[in-house]
Formats: C-alpha cells, structure tokens, sequence
C-alpha cells in the first residue's frame, strides 16, 4: 500500500477517498471511490475534478475511479445527453474532465431504474477485462470490474534460418529449370498470369525446402547485457548449487558463493556498461 501523506495529497472537499497500491512488476495502482450527493452539488464535482487533475499528474500510474455521480442525463452508450436534462452544464463540465484526464467511462447500462448513477472510469481501458452490472444491497446496482494488471511480455518466436553455405544448389537449379518447362505449357495453354505466378512462387519455396538446411533460432528472452561469458558463469555456479545441495560440504558451499558473487558482481558490471553505452553521446573519435 502507498504512505498516507500520497493518498492525503489527492484529498480535496468532497466525499472522496483513494488508496495507492504499489504493484510488484506493475504501475502504481489508484483506486478511487467518490459520491456526488446530488445532481445540483456543482462545489462537489469541481472538488472531484481537482483530485482527479492531481492524481492524472502522477507518473506511471493507473486510475480506477468508482461511484455514484449522480449525472443521470448521459446516455453512455451513445455519448449524448438527454432531452430536459437538469443542470446540463455540469453534465458536460464532467464530460470535460473526463476528456481533460484521458479518463474513460465504462459503465452503460442502468444501475438504478432508466438512469447510470454508478459509474468505473479508468485510464487504462484496454486492461480491463469485464464490466458488468449485479443486484446490489440499497436501491442501487452493485458494478464489478475485472481488470488484468499483470504486465505484458511479448516472447520472441522459434524462427527457421537458412543455412546458405550447406545448400545444394545444383539440385534447386534443376528444380528450376522444371520449373521453366512447366511455366512455358502453361503459358502455351494460356493460364491466367496468376496460375503462372503461383506455379514459379510453389516450386521456389518447396525447392528452398528441399536443398537448403535450416536451423531452429531460439527466442531471445534474456536481456541484452547477459553476454556469452556471464551465460557460461552462470552454467557454473548452478552446477555448483546442486553440488551443494547433495553433499551440502563446507568445500561446495564456499565454491558455490564465491561463483554466486562473481555472476552477481559481473552482471551489475554489464548492466551498467550497456545503459552508459545508450545515454551516453558519442566520442569524437567515433564521430569522425
């Protein structure tokens, strides 16, 4: 959870309360619930929209904002706001805040009788999973979200690489001197330029298949500064590891935490070399 002195400072004069959590591997959480105690309070959702300016001013952030609101002129599926609305300037001094704060609003059916009191607002719409409107326990529906706050990997896929210097490439040239046979009848019978195309692309790729190897790349999912050296100390202190762990011997435990200091002490070492090598400007010498 975050200290008091962060939540107290997205405190204004208003029914508002918020809690910061800080998630391991993911942005800092901001989960708000306000109450707007009726259509007419205009003092209440300036209140709002000051905390809300505050907490949008965080850095790397998500916002959460539930409630009731209390703004039954939106039509939420349409974004527009209803014949005889009272007080529609705040309908739209809310609209605006929304808009100002890159907030979206995501709750579109009715939580109580035709109008959408209870609204969830967020910045990070594309995380949430789910919202959906449940009976609640007063004469209000209950709004759940589901959101996914777990950070996003994208894994590298096994590619296929030719291996050039092993073809045979007297095979693939007679492949395609077949190939030109089997293009010139068909040109002869006058097919369509696709079916030529299509004859010449079929015969290159299964040829390439045939006469020339490949190997399998493995994903890079290690980070940039875990070079071949540090791979190999790492293969050794593992090994080491489970040497002690079998014969958990004064001798295999010394080893094991001398390699463990080495890979730790080496990592920090390429870490560092690799960020200066990207912040840093270059040499003159380099330039010239």
């Amino acid at each position: 959870m975050g200290t008091l002195s962060d939540v107290l400072e997205l405190q204004t004069d208003c029914e508002i309360i918020w809690a910061k959590i800080n998630l391991v591997g993911s942005k800092t959480l901001l989960l708000c619930s306000f109450y707007n105690p009726k259509t007419s309070d205009e003092h209440s959702l300036q209140q709002f929209e000051e905390s809300i300016s505050r907490a949008s001013s965080v850095k790397d952030s998500i916002l959460v904002v539930g409630g009731d609101f209390n703004l039954p002129g939106w039509d939420w599926k349409s974004k527009t706001l209803r014949k005889n609305t009272q007080h529609p300037r705040l309908h739209y001094n809310f609209s605006d805040c929304l808009d100002d704060n890159g907030l979206t609003q995501l709750v579109e059916e009715p939580t109580r009788n035709h109008n959408t009191l209870d609204l969830l607002l967020t910045n990070i719409p594309s995380k949430v999973l789910r919202t959906s409107v449940m009976p609640g326990i007063s004469d209000h529906d209950a709004v759940l979200m589901e959101l996914d706050m777990r950070p996003v990997t994208h894994k590298q896929l096994p590619r296929q690489i030719p291996l050039y210097k092993n073809a045979r490439w007297d095979g693939m040239e007679a492949d395609l001197a077949r190939t030109l046979e089997s293009i010139k009848l068909l040109a002869l019978e006058k097919k369509s330029i696709n079916t030529l195309w299509t004859t010449f692309k079929n015969n290159l790729l299964q040829s390439i298949k045939t006469h020339i190897p490949h190997k399998l790349a493995k994903p890079r999912d290690s980070p940039p500064w875990i070079t071949n050296e540090i791979k190999k100390l790492i293969k050794r202190r593992n090994r080491l590891y489970v040497k002690k762990k079998k014969s958990n011997h004064p001798s295999h435990i010394k080893l094991y935490k001398e390699a463990k200091q080495k890979v730790q002490k080496k990592l920090r070492q390429q870490y560092w070399s690799y960020i200066e090598n990207i912040i840093s400007e270059p040499s003159k010498n380099a330039e010239d």
